[in-house]
C-alpha cells in the first residue's frame, strides 16, 4: 500500500525547460510580464492584474487538489465499509490470496494509467482512473474492519486527519524550500520498504514498531513536501490543465493520507 510512481507524475516547467530571455512566463494560456519588464502606470496595473489572476488560479488548483483528495477518501471509506459489511465479499477476499494479488495488480495498473493520462493532459481519463483507484483501494482496505476494532479505526482516522492537516499547513505557510527534503524522504521510504520485506522473514515485533514510527515521520514530511510541490507546479505550470494538476496533487495527498493512516492504525490500533 506504499506510494506508487510518486516521481512518475507531472513535472515542473523548470525541470526540463529554461526560462526565456524576456522572462515571459506562460501559465494556463495566459502570459504574465515580469515585474522589471513593464514601463508606465498602465503596464504596472496590467502586471498587478495578471498577478491577481495567477494567484486565483493557484488557489483554485490547491483547493481542487484537497477537494478531490477528500472525495477519493470518502469513496474509499464507503467502499471499504460496504465490502466489510458483506459476508460474501469478505469471504471472497479472505479465502483466496489470489484475489488480493489481483487487486494489488489492478491498483498498480490504474496508478500507471492515471499518471500517463495526466502527462497527456487528459482530464476526464485522469479523473476516472483516480476514482477507480479509490474504489479498488477501498476493496483492499476493507480487511482492516476484520482485523481491528471499530473504535481503533475511528481514532486512527481522526488522528491522521489532525496530523495530516497540520503538516499540510506547514507545507503551505513555510518559506523554506522543501525540495531537498523530498529526495531524502523518498530514500527513507524505500529503505523502510526494504526493511519491512526483510522483517517478514525475521518476524521481529520491535523492528516492526520501529519501521512504523519511521514511516509515520516520513509521510508527515511527504505531506508538507507534496503540499508545497503542488503550489509550485501551479505557479510554474508547463502547460497542463489546472484540473490535471489538481488531480495529480490529489493523488499524491491521498497516498500520503492513506499510508499515514495505515501506519498509525498498525502502531496504536487494538486488534480483534
Amino acid at each position: 500500500m506504499e506510494r506508487d510512481n510518486r516521481e512518475g507524475g507531472l513535472k515542473l516547467k523548470g525541470d526540463y525547460a529554461q526560462p526565456s530571455s524576456g522572462y515571459d512566463q506562460s501559465t494556463f494560456g495566459r502570459t504574465y510580464d515580469a515585474p522589471y519588464s513593464y514601463d508606465g502606470a498602465s503596464n504596472s496595473e496590467s502586471y498587478q492584474n495578471s498577478v491577481f489572476v495567477m494567484d486565483d488560479t493557484v488557489t483554485g488548483i490547491m483547493t481542487g487538489a484537497f477537494m478531490f483528495m477528500f472525495m477519493a477518501l470518502m469513496v474509499t471509506g464507503i467502499t471499504a465499509f460496504l465490502t466489510a459489511a458483506s459476508d460474501a465479499m469478505m469471504y471472497t477476499l479472505l479465502s483466496n490470496s489470489v484475489t488480493f494479488y489481483l487487486l494489488f495488480g489492478i491498483e498498480f495498473a490504474v496508478v500507471f494509467g492515471a499518471n500517463a493520462a495526466m502527462k497527456h493532459n487528459n482530464v476526464v481519463l485522469s479523473a476516472v482512473l483516480f476514482f477507480v483507484y479509490a474504489v479498488v483501494n477501498g476493496l483492499t482496505l476493507s480487511v482492516i474492519f476484520f482485523a481491528f476494532q471499530l473504535s481503533s479505526i475511528q481514532t486512527a482516522f481522526f488522528s491522521t486527519a489532525v496530523i495530516f492537516g497540520l503538516m499540510a499547513l506547514v507545507g503551505k505557510i513555510t518559506h523554506k524550500d522543501l525540495s531537498s527534503f523530498g529526495s531524502i524522504l523518498m530514500v527513507g521510504l524505500i529503505g523502510s520498504i526494504i526493511v519491512s520485506l526483510i522483517n517478514i522473514f525475521i518476524g521481529s515485533s520491535m523492528l516492526d514498531t520501529g519501521i512504523c514510527v519511521i514511516t509515520i515521520i516520513i509521510f508527515m514530511g511527504l505531506t508538507a513536501y507534496d503540499t508545497q510541490k503542488i503550489e509550485r507546479m501551479a505557479t510554474d505550470n508547463a502547460g497542463y490543465s489546472p484540473m490535471v494538476i489538481s488531480l495529480w496533487g490529489a493523488m499524491e495527498l491521498y497516498l500520503d493520507f492513506v499510508n499515514l493512516f495505515l501506519r498509525i492504525l498498525s502502531l496504536f490500533g487494538k486488534r480483534k
